[in-house]
């Protein structure tokens, strides 16, 4: 399945909203123009994981790839809305431990604050 991404703004935040499957072999979909916006100055971002049904390694290393590059910016990568098997896998993987996870959009704008 095609990953498909919602991209908005948020003030100064600029907020992913991917739905269906980040996986291989269409994680360069999902990765590419994300990695573009940093490259052009965009350094804090939430990505939103509600609508998002299943995540693979590939997809995993991807976020972690994104999370490195937006540090490298000096700036901040919140997840939220993740579902509970997303957030088990996240904890598996040691995601949370590099990615800032909280529940709700409200709660990621928040911690921009």
């Amino acid at each position: 399945m095609t990953i498909q991404a919602i991209q908005r703004r948020d003030g100064a935040i600029l907020v992913l909203l991917p739905k269906g499957r980040i996986e291989a072999p269409d994680i360069e979909e999902f990765e590419k123009p994300i990695q573009e916006r940093i490259r052009n100055g965009d350094s804090n971002i939430i990505i939103d994981f509600g609508e998002v049904e299943a995540i693979d390694s590939a997809g995993i290393h991807s976020l972690l790839s994104i999370a490195a590059r937006v540090v490298i910016r000096h700036g901040k990568l919140v997840v939220c809305g993740l579902g509970t098997n997303i957030r088990t896998l996240f904890s598996v993987t040691s995601c949370d431990q590099v990615v800032e996870i909280v529940d709700s959009y409200d709660d990621a704008v928040k911690s921009f604050r």
